[in-house]
């Protein structure tokens, strides 16, 4: 299995949760069995034990580690001074801080994988890594489909979604949902839904679909199919068997007017034994939704190194048996009659299978606890990543590919979307607690002056299942703008001639802001096209006949693109590639042409032309001049950063390492502690938006000027 950025699920494994206080586990704190935050990350601590643990069959033994426990003895008959160990010293210490009886303790250490994003670690792949990569695609205009999702209160669950498309695996005839789903209830003819199965290309017949499926949702009559495709597409499951579908069908082409993508490493392609149980036993594929809704969260703390900082994070959290016994329980909604059986049949056998994942009390001090990937869910919302409403939730059952490859069919035209995805993993960890051991009243006092103190022990597998989060992303399907606009211009009958030509290649390019809104518009579309750490915006070649053509045109020299702001000359079709203009003669005129696509995305802009129809003696002779702006002029939407964020050395690295250095107040004078120095290293400062996801990286070194 690939390896991503980690994610550490710390937990209990040294604190424990009494109401909303979280209590650390001083057992293990003073034994060295603890893991503390060391310069941003989670280490075990380095500390001197005061005591080891030796684990026994039902009891702990501690042993005290004495020189922790000294008192200075002064023997008459020698006359010497020495330190002798007390086992008054050592009896106190283990009555005030080894928890019995009521301190209940779970450990869940374990390290999971989040996945890189390759936009912004192209490397990843490489390196063999983890990663995620997501586009969104704009594939063609379908004007009246366009228009009927963009209503803001239509329901993008209703909408056709390329898993119903591919309909069975081996036939691809289409189940009772699916049929519903993409016809509509019926409301669109089978023959043209069939036609549109079979297409290979963006024909006549998946543009008579689009619009076959507008007339049907305009349709009255169809109002209660709506209601009851809403209801199913809220939470949709897919299969191993669809996703395996769809990453083999879905290459270049996806007959669909625009869609979301995304790609990522499987997390769990190489420990799915549970998982292909569950799927032999036919829990997965069948009545999986039964699980997932039945699913009984909690809301919990627990401690989490996530991108090198430690910290308290809320995850959901779920007893595993709670949830498949609730399975075992009669329900109007189960529909398998022989879905409880299955569900108690893999009770038995992931209790059987995970036993070698069961920890003893010494065995969870030095061992991870096992982990593995059920299924991963993928939340879907409009506005931000903490909005509240989720407006659908896919389950993407894992395969034994590999790499998943997720599609997403519903969505609008333009709007941002906002994916978070997790994987909801079983943890097998403990349950402890510490208990007073039956001491005889002369067994203790033997013990305690020996530096021995045993504690009962209550050691249980636990398992769980947490949401853990693995990848967030964002995004819209957008037109990519057209390459800019090249032209020759000549005199025709004392007129302006401008022939345009069409460019052959794609580009990748700074555009130019002319009009203000501009600056918003072109953002976006770097959004769309995960160019969030460029300035640059993909265009594709001009292949619409009747496209428009923006012209500015200004008398005055121009400095910058900006000056042409709000001097739209106008707005005109080239059916004919050509266009004419009447200008005066002997004045000098400045030209600046933009293409618009089907949505009015301007593409960039052409090169600016100086022209002039000089008279002479009634000979029109036309004189044209290339007008170098160099740049692009853009308007400052920046903050000063040294009012939110100040970076410097902490006290310590001021402080000369040598304090004879500090009495010498010399140049050659060495700052800042022995380990872990900060002078003349390079560190990375990372600026994420709560908003939109996106991500500045700082490169800095840390430099002294003596």
């Amino acid at each position: 299995m690939k390896k991503g950025v980690p994610f550490i699920l710390l937990d209990t494994a040294n604190f424990y949760t009494e109401g909303s206080a979280v209590m650390p586990d001083s057992l293990r704190f003073y034994s060295s069995n603890y893991f503390t935050e060391n310069r941003g990350k989670l280490e075990k601590t380095s500390a001197e034990p005061f005591f080891n643990v030796e684990e026994k069959k039902d009891y702990l033994e501690l042993s005290a580690n004495k020189q922790k426990f000294l008192i200075n003895y002064f023997d008459e008959s020698s006359g010497v001074l020495e330190s002798r160990f007390d086992p008054n010293l050592w009896n106190e210490f283990v009555t005030e801080n080894v928890p019995v009886s009521t301190s209940v303790f779970y450990d869940f250490y374990s390290e999971h994988a989040k996945l890189l994003n390759i936009a912004d670690n192209p490397e990843s792949i490489l390196k063999n890594l983890a990663y995620i990569n997501k586009e969104f695609k704009y594939n063609f205009l379908s004007r009246q489909y366009e228009s009927l999702v963009g209503n803001p209160v239509f329901d993008v669950a209703t909408l056709p979604s390329i898993y119903d498309f591919i309909g069975d695996q081996n036939t691809s005839e289409l189940s009772r949902d699916e049929t519903i789903s993409l016809t509509f209830g019926g409301f669109v003819d089978s023959g043209v839904t069939r036609a549109f199965q079979n297409a290979k290309s963006v024909d006549e017949s998946v543009k008579q679909y689009f619009d076959a499926y507008t007339k049907a949702r305009l349709n009255p009559d169809a109002r209660p199919t709506e209601m009851l495709i809403s209801g199913q597409k809220q939470e949709f499951t897919i299969t191993r068997e669809k996703s395996t579908r769809v990453s083999g069908i879905a290459g270049d082409f996806v007959p669909f007017p625009f869609y979301g993508y995304c790609e990522f490493s499987n997390l769990s392609s190489d420990s799915g034994e549970a998982i292909h149980e569950m799927a032999k036993l036919g829990i997965l594929d069948e009545n999986f939704l039964e699980f997932s809704s039945g699913r009984q969260p909690n809301l919990t703390n627990y401690v989490v190194q996530e991108d090198s900082t430690v910290a308290q994070k809320q995850l959901n959290n779920y007893d595993f048996k709670l949830w498949l016994n609730k399975i075992l329980q009669p329900s109007a909604t189960v529909n398998n009659i022989n879905l409880p059986v299955r569900a108690s049949k893999f009770i038995d056998y992931i209790v059987t299978y995970l036993k070698s994942a069961h920890r003893s009390y010494s065995q969870l001090l030095s061992r991870q606890a096992k982990t593995t990937v059920l299924y991963y869910k993928i939340e879907k919302r409009q506005g931000s990543f903490n909005s509240p409403v989720v407006q659908q939730t896919f389950y993407i059952l894992p395969t034994t590919e590999e790499i998943i490859k997720f599609f997403d069919t519903q969505i609008k035209y333009g709007v941002e979307y906002f994916y978070t995805m997790t994987a909801v993993t079983l943890v097998v960890g403990n349950r402890y607690r510490y208990l007073p051991y039956k001491y005889t009243e002369a067994q203790r006092a033997s013990d305690i002056r020996s530096g021995v103190y045993r504690v009962g022990l209550e050691n249980n597998t636990e398992y769980r299942v947490f949401d853990i989060p693995v990848a967030s992303w964002s995004g819209a399907a957008v037109e990519a703008p057209f390459t800019k606009p090249k032209f020759l211009v000549s005199n025709t009958e004392n007129k302006l001639q401008f022939a345009f030509m069409q460019s052959d290649l794609e580009s990748l390019e700074e555009f130019n802001v002319v009009e203000s809104t501009d600056f918003q518009l072109f953002d976006k579309i770097r959004r769309s096209q995960d160019n969030i750490d460029s300035a640059s915006i993909y265009s594709v070649i001009n292949k619409n006949p009747t496209s428009k053509l923006q012209i500015f045109r200004i008398t005055g020299y121009p400095l910058s693109h900006l000056d042409f702001q709000g001097s739209l000359y106008k707005t005109v079709e080239l059916n004919t590639k050509t266009l004419v203009d009447e200008v005066i003669p002997d004045k000098k005129y400045y030209y600046l042409f933009r293409y618009l696509n089907d949505h009015n995305i301007p593409s960039n802009t052409s090169q600016v032309i100086e022209v002039q129809l000089k008279d002479y003696d009634g000979f029109m002779q036309l004189e044209t001049k290339v007008v170098p702006l160099e740049g692009i002029q853009e308007i400052s939407t920046t903050k000063d950063m040294r009012r939110y964020v100040l970076i410097r050395a902490s006290s310590i690295q001021t402080y000369p390492q040598n304090t004879q250095d500090s009495l010498n107040s010399t140049n050659d004078a060495i700052l800042g502690a022995k380990q872990g120095s900060v002078w003349g290293k390079d560190f990375v400062v990372k600026l994420t938006s709560k908003k939109t996801g996106r991500v500045i990286k700082i490169n800095f070194t840390v430099n002294l000027q003596k």
